[in-house]
């Protein structure tokens, strides 16, 4: 019986997985209604989660339209309205915050970055968030001085769930304690993942380096197997 419980439990954690590569032509166009929870993989059903999310009013959404002011300087709000049997994402665009005067834009209008920053949000910042979260290259369209902004996030996000990313971007590693990066190597045909050779943890520690700068220049090397 105990046996029986623990496979359930793994598999309701596995079910409960989420894996994110955003497409930003995936939350240009309009969208269908679709489910509200979760966020789908490329972003398909982003109208509806945001939009259930305004409808609940959720704390986590005004969080997350706050970080996106700071990544797109300007924008103080998203919104989404029905066109036939589609959803359409608008976002707010202040030029006179004072005033409260801007203007209203598609989601068609906006950039490759801004949708894809406000996709990977989404996805941290989803109401309740998944167990587990996997982006992959998050640094992808978004440029580099907005990747502080988001490492942010993906920090505070794993105090709640466990958050694995997959990224090539030395500012985004400049962001990350040394000791939760994870170095991926291909031996002999087979994929190894360890932490962080000792010596370069080291030369983190003791200023010498930032893991972005081994990065560049020599990779970040896994620790030794012991075979």
């Amino acid at each position: 019986m105990a046996s029986e419980q623990r496979l359930s439990e793994c598999a309701r954690f596995l079910a409960n997985m989420r894996f994110y590569h955003i497409f930003p032509d995936a939350l240009r166009e309009p969208q269908l209604i679709a489910s509200k929870y979760p966020l789908e993989e490329h972003g398909e059903n982003l109208a509806s989660v945001l939009g259930e999310m305004k409808r609940k009013r959720s704390s986590d959404l005004s969080e997350l339209i706050a970080v996106l002011g700071q990544v797109v300087p300007g924008v103080e709000d998203v919104s989404v309205t029905r066109a036939g049997g589609h959803l359409v994402v608008r976002f707010f665009h202040c030029d006179d915050k004072a005033a409260g005067k801007g203007i209203w834009l598609d989601a068609s209008q906006e950039s490759d970055g801004t949708l894809r920053t406000f996709g990977l949000l989404l996805a941290l910042y989803q109401d309740p968030t998944p167990a587990f979260i996997t982006i992959e290259e998050p640094e992808l369209t978004i440029h580099p001085g907005a990747l502080s902004v988001l490492a942010d996030v993906i920090l505070e996000t794993s105090q709640r769930s466990s958050v694995l990313v997959t990224t090539h971007s030395p500012e985004l590693l400049d962001r990350l304690p040394i000791d939760c990066i994870r170095s991926v190597e291909a031996v002999d045909g087979a994929t190894t993942v360890g932490a962080v050779a000792q010596h370069q943890k080291a030369a983190v520690a003791q200023g010498l380096f930032s893991p972005g700068e081994l990065h560049r220049m020599e990779g970040l090397q896994p620790v030794p197997s012991e075979d």
